[in-house]
């Protein structure tokens, strides 16, 4: 079985927790749209109680893939906080109705500025919190999607976003008979008092109702998925693809000296004998600031 046990759903009690009013919607009503929502592997889940919080901030514990099916109970109980449930997107068709790029940096992530550059880019993802104040990015579609397609949107836009490394759900393009797939924690554990919920391109925390209107809005149809990567005329011929899209991009700040470091690299390695010239020339190019 192909499990990933760091991909895992929980809580940190250490973490200060928003508090959110659930009391316009009932509990039963919420669960059923999230379990609607993030429809995938039908005859297996995941679950996991936390153990531990690591020294980077990511937490780890138990998790188990259990071979049953994911319900609507099963979702109330996490939204209550009582077990945590992970789901597998791909489907034993090889389809899936959503993905996720899952960022795991658990320090100093600016989440709304990640949303902000999300929708600046004009990429229909859903950016949230995880439970180690990493970052999921949930893209969704209106009709089944090969997962395969799925993964490739998702690895172009992590790339554009400067997370090329990102890891991408699903991980799978299609399953055996006996296989289970990885599975990624579902947002919104114990949604009353949550450290995972999505944000606003201020930062502001959203609600699990209105996480849902948004999501239930953002989903992308057919052509969406059909649309090729731009491969284009690359700025650093067959230099990595996230360098390339920050050259397209811009560098923020904060992310300068360890761009320019990866980009002497390159050019360290495609000419040795010119290569002080060239970061110098690209430095002048591209890093100036603005």
């Amino acid at each position: 079985m192909n499990e990933d046990l760091s991909k895992i759903p929980g809580d940190d009690a250490d973490n200060p927790k928003l508090h959110f009013d659930c009391n316009t919607t009932d509990a039963s009503a919420l669960a059923h749209r999230f379990n609607t929502l993030f429809s995938g592997l039908e005859r297996a889940h995941g679950e996991y109680n936390i153990d531990q919080k690591q020294e980077d901030g990511k937490l780890t514990g138990t998790a188990v893939t259990l071979r049953q099916p994911v319900t609507d109970e099963l979702w109330a109980q996490h939204l209550a906080g009582r077990n945590g449930i992970g789901i597998v997107p791909v489907r034993d068709d090889s389809t899936c109705l959503w993905g996720a790029i899952d960022i795991d940096q658990y320090s100093g992530l600016d989440h709304g500025r990640m949303a902000a550059t999300v929708a600046r880019l004009g990429f229909p993802l859903v950016t949230c919190q995880s439970k180690s104040k990493g970052c999921h990015l949930y893209l969704f579609a209106r009709e089944p999607v090969n997962a395969g397609t799925m993964q490739d949107r998702l690895r172009d836009m992590a790339a554009k976003l400067g997370h090329g490394g990102a890891e991408i759900f699903p991980k799978q393009r299609k399953l055996l008979p006996k296989e289970c797939g990885n599975w990624i924690n579902g947002p919104y554990f114990g949604m009353e008092r949550t450290v995972r919920y999505a944000v606003d391109v201020t930062g502001k925390a959203l609600s699990a109702e209105v996480f849902l209107q948004l999501a239930e809005s953002s989903k992308m149809g057919p052509d969406f998925f059909e649309v090729s990567v731009n491969k284009g005329e690359e700025p650093l011929p067959g230099g990595p693809p996230c360098l390339q899209h920050l050259v397209t991009l811009g560098f923020p700040e904060g992310t300068r000296n360890n761009s320019l470091l990866n980009v002497g690299i390159y050019f360290k390695f495609v000419n040795p004998d010119t290569f002080s010239a060239d970061v110098e020339a690209f430095n002048r190019q591209h890093m100036q600031l603005g």
